[in-house]
């Protein structure tokens, strides 16, 4: 691998669409005649074994769920230092800026449960980290104050001898068909961008001879 290149990469899924309609008349009175037995799958067939009886669903329920695209594009550089280095500047405020992510200069995000207030793609909202692998993996959700997309970033790092293919994903949601490529291109842009400020500041501390 050129050591030099950012590689991106991107994945386009679109989730089901689903509407779910429920209703149910209440239950009929039983007959006065005699009836053949129900079939054993019924299961109000047989009370006295059980002791369950289904309950009927409330009139008028309904469910409903738009169809969207899950955008999943991917960048990858690699950089020349060791895992423990770059991960030691990935979690913390100074690293995760360098990403354009978190707003809090001095808190860093290396457990679970750590959070902060962010800026994703232009939209405020809260940062919190989902998992952890130290050296190896870190992963995020990002929770817009809109509510209107779902987001997750995540970075994996891989040892590459004396080095570090560092991963970065970006994976959000996308509802409007005709933003989708135009959006995607900005996020690949500040995907490259990024992944190449923070190659710069490592490298930069390593030849300085800083930890």
């Amino acid at each position: 691998m050129n050591r030099n290149r950012i590689i991106v990469a991107v994945m386009l899924v679109s989730l089901p669409f689903a509407t779910l309609l429920y209703s149910a008349e209440a239950a009929k009175p039983a007959a006065a005649t005699a009836k053949a037995p129900a079939p054993a799958a019924t299961l109000a067939a047989a009370p006295a074994k059980t002791g369950v009886t289904a309950a009927p669903a409330a009139m008028g329920t309904t469910a409903s769920a738009d169809k969207i695209t899950l955008v999943r594009p991917t960048a990858s550089t690699e950089i020349l230092s060791e895992p423990s280095k770059v991960w030691k500047k990935l979690v913390s405020a100074e690293g995760m800026n360098a990403f354009g992510v978190a707003e809090e200069k001095k808190k860093s995000l290396e457990k679970v449960g750590d959070n902060v207030r962010a800026t994703v793609a232009g939209d405020a909202g809260n940062l919190v980290v989902t998992h952890v692998v130290k050296d190896s993996d870190w992963r995020a959700a990002f929770e817009p104050e809109n509510g209107n997309y779902v987001c997750s970033i995540r970075f994996s790092l891989k040892a590459q001898g004396n080095n570090t293919l560092l991963v970065y994903s970006d994976w959000y949601s996308d509802e409007k068909p005709a933003m989708i490529d135009q959006n995607l291109k900005e996020t690949e842009k500040s995907m490259t961008e990024s992944l190449a400020r923070f190659k710069g500041m490592i490298e930069k501390t390593s030849a300085s001879g800083n930890p």
